[in-house]
């Protein structure tokens, strides 16, 4: 990430950011990340656990549980309150 960084991908962040965040990332939040990213645009819940090695399908669903208020009734209801549709 530090690489990444340091070629521009991240221009919003600050050094000091990302010497905050650096420490709270390991595998395994790369790794509920993907799931996440993999549900929010739709990929097959199979097709995540055999890509990513994951074996219990109520895992995966927990780390992309969040993705429900985003896509659902209530963020609908957000969006309409908020004059955002």
């Amino acid at each position: 990430m530090r690489q990444a960084w340091e070629q521009g991908a991240f221009p919003d962040v600050s050094e000091a950011e990302l010497n905050e965040i650096l420490p709270r990332i390991n595998g395994q939040s790369t790794r509920a990340g993907i799931a996440r990213d993999s549900l929010a645009v739709g990929e097959d819940l199979q097709a995540i656990m055999q890509a990513y090695g994951w074996r219990d399908p109520g895992t995966v669903l927990r780390h992309g549980k969040q993705l429900a208020f985003r896509s659902g009734a209530a963020q609908r209801l957000t969006r309409k309150m908020w004059g955002e549709e």
